[in-house]
């Protein structure tokens, strides 16, 4: 359950660095243009929506905050989970608030500035596409960090089924030994029925494990 919900966010990080990435782009292609054309009203007007699609993201980029933390929550009930995963987590949706209000809302701040303020958009569009790129870059690395503990919990969830089979495996061959020691030398149908039982159930479960 829990290596599903963080699969989830990790894919929503993942569509939110896409989206960044994008407009990070189109605020590079704005800071390329000529003096005359940046200052056009339409560029104004593109400035605005950048501004808008933004402020989305980082709203965005809040709510898979708040689910991380409700994932954290449920996490912090395993036992199984190593304790530093856990910190790491709990570091990383710090990091997501913290690139919510301060880069994407900063760059949100100076692309709406820009808009409003032809003399200073050259300025305001240069803060805009350096705050942009330090949250695309901090997205990217989430989404890198994500992988890892997902692959990491993985192995674990691995680990911890082998373990289990052994476990299953050892107390059966301990059944077995007692039956052989309780039935040596007699044929299938001359064993007492709960014998017989028991060793049908011992059949069944070696055949899972091997299959």
């Amino acid at each position: 359950m829990i290596q599903e919900q963080l699969e989830k966010l990790r894919v929503a990080i993942e569509e939110l660095a896409r989206k960044q990435e994008n407009l990070t782009g189109e605020t590079k292609r704005v800071q390329e243009m000529s003096p005359e054309k940046k200052a056009r009203e339409e560029t104004g007007r593109q400035l605005g929506e950048q501004s808008e699609e933004q402020k989305d993201n980082a709203r965005q980029l809040e709510r898979i905050a708040d689910d991380g933390l409700r994932t954290l929550k449920d996490a912090l009930r395993n036992k199984s989970l190593p304790t530093k995963m856990l910190k790491d987590w709990a570091q990383s949706l710090e990091q997501m608030q913290n690139v919510a209000k301060q880069e994407m809302g900063d760059a949100a701040e100076s692309l709406k500035s820009a808009k409003q303020n032809p003399q200073k958009r050259d300025g305001e569009v240069a803060k805009a596409q350096e705050k942009e790129e330090a949250a695309l870059k901090a997205l990217q690395e989430m989404q890198r960090k994500m992988a890892n503990d997902l692959d990491r919990m993985q192995a674990l969830t691995l680990s911890k089924r082998l373990r289990k089979v052994g476990e299953t495996e050892q107390n059966i061959d301990v059944a077995l030994q007692k039956s052989l020691a309780e039935t040596i030398g007699l044929r299938r149908e001359e064993l007492p029925p709960k014998t017989r039982e028991k060793l049908t159930g011992l059949d069944r479960k070696s055949t899972r494990l091997n299959s």
